[in-house]
């Protein structure tokens, strides 16, 4: 079975504090790998602006938004994340920690807005509310990740920035690369 990656994007901050940006000079957004194994395309992490994702699949890989099988999330930070209306058609997967815990972080959101009010942002309860409701809504349709995507992809657990990160492993025959995200 034949497997290779290419990076569709590599990741930025939205400003550099080591380049003492105060405020942010560009789109933060995640490393996207595009994994092909087999007839299988994976895209890892789409967190570029759709319109820019698009553009990126056919720069770089020659493929739509309609040609990835399957979406792996790294985690479910927005950065992460941001292109997958455009990829309504896929799968999308993510380790089942990151889903509970991002589940369990919502209800407490709500929990709290519940029992002490909206807070200080400036928005009302209802607005708050929707918005967990669209986040819960887009965490229903992301699915569990079993241990072997394929049969030379499989989920690689990390210890990361959020309780249930994890990456891929690309079990290649003459060599293992691991696609973990953002992680260093």
């Amino acid at each position: 079975m034949s497997l290779n990656h290419t990076i569709i994007s590599i990741g930025t901050l939205s400003r550099n504090r080591f380049w003492n940006e105060q405020e942010a000079k560009r789109v933060a957004h995640s490393t996207s790998t595009l994994i092909r194994s087999g007839s299988t395309a994976i895209l890892v992490d789409p967190g570029l602006p759709a319109e820019l994702l698009v553009r990126r699949l056919d720069e770089r890989a020659g493929i739509t938004a309609a040609d990835v099988d399957t979406v792996f999330l790294t985690n479910f930070r927005p950065a992460h994340r941001r292109a997958l209306p455009v990829l309504s058609k896929a799968t999308w997967l993510m380790h089942e920690p990151e889903i509970e815990a991002v589940r369990n972080h919502l209800a407490q959101m709500k929990r709290n807005v519940l029992d002490e009010g909206p807070g200080e942002e400036g928005q009302s309860e209802e607005e708050i509310l929707r918005m967990i409701g669209s986040e819960e809504a887009l965490l229903e349709r992301v699915q569990s990740a079993p241990e072997k995507i394929t049969p030379t992809v499989h989920l690689y657990p990390t210890a990361g920035v959020t309780p249930g990160a994890a990456g891929l492993l690309l079990a290649g025959s003459a060599r293992t690369t691991i696609v973990a995200g953002d992680a260093v």
